[in-house]
């Protein structure tokens, strides 16, 4: 944005935004899509955005540059697995998974470290080792 000091020292704006769509000319044909309010709608909004390159719905966004669109697969459900993703840990132990975290990485006294597994950045609890651990802090706790 320019600004330029008056005789008075008071800045003054010299410029306005490029993205402001009054001001495109490309959407000259838009401008009478553009209510009172100063919103333009949808089909502005689609033209201005299709010029620039960019989805304006993210939904419709294609892959990144060189890349390929990744698909995820749905988790199975939580009957049919062995391990909980640290949400379901969490619900399961009825604190917060910032509290899961910290159980994992043993910076909660007086509670054993959480075992769990990595798998790159991801971490899984084995329901398994989380009954042994609740049982194991609960024999403790009573001693």
């Amino acid at each position: 944005m320019i600004t330029s000091i008056l005789s008075n020292n008071e800045p003054t704006v010299n410029a306005t935004l490029p993205t402001d769509l009054r001001a495109l000319p490309e959407a000259e044909d838009a401008r009478e899509n553009i209510p009172r309010s100063g919103r333009p709608e949808s089909s502005a909004i689609n033209l201005v955005c299709a010029d620039v390159g960019v989805a304006a719905d993210p939904s419709q966004a294609g892959p990144a540059v060189g890349g390929t669109a990744r698909r995820r697969q749905p988790l199975p459900p939580l009957e049919a697995r062995g391990w909980m993703t640290p949400n379901e840990t969490a619900l399961a132990l009825g604190c917060s998974v910032a509290t899961v975290h910290r159980l994992r990485r043993g910076l909660i006294a007086g509670a054993a470290p959480l075992p769990c597994s990595r798998y790159g950045r991801k971490t899984v609890f084995r329901k398994a080792s989380l009954a042994q651990w609740q049982d194991h802090n609960e024999q403790r706790g009573l001693g």
